[in-house]
């Protein structure tokens, strides 16, 4: 979702992912280039396509509701900065926390 021009790419799936979907269209209203790579399923995982993004874009955001689930993955195939928010209190991650995160990064 909006991968085509991304300086920042939000790497996420299942119930964060929404909260990235929201993070985006509030990012992408103040002109700031970020898109969003959806997973559907972690495994097999998407090597191919991080690869293919990682080239693409200056950062990779990872937001996790877990202590780091697919972020070494990330890792291993992006050829870009990979930055890792992950939260563990139970609680869903907010979009506004990851409009801040990612604001940090641009």
């Amino acid at each position: 979702y909006h991968l085509e021009d991304a300086e920042v790419i939000i790497v996420s799936y299942g119930f964060t992912a929404r909260s990235a979907l929201f993070a985006i269209e509030q990012l992408r209203k103040e002109g700031k280039k970020v898109g969003l790579l959806r997973l559907k399923t972690i495994w097999p995982f998407a090597d191919t396509i991080i690869k293919d993004v990682g080239q693409k874009a200056k950062t990779i955001f990872v937001p996790e509701m877990n202590r780091g689930q697919i972020i070494g993955e990330v890792m291993k195939y992006a050829n870009c900065e990979v930055i890792p928010y992950n939260q563990t209190n139970g609680e869903i991650i907010h979009p506004n926390q990851i409009v801040n995160g990612v604001r940090r990064l641009l």
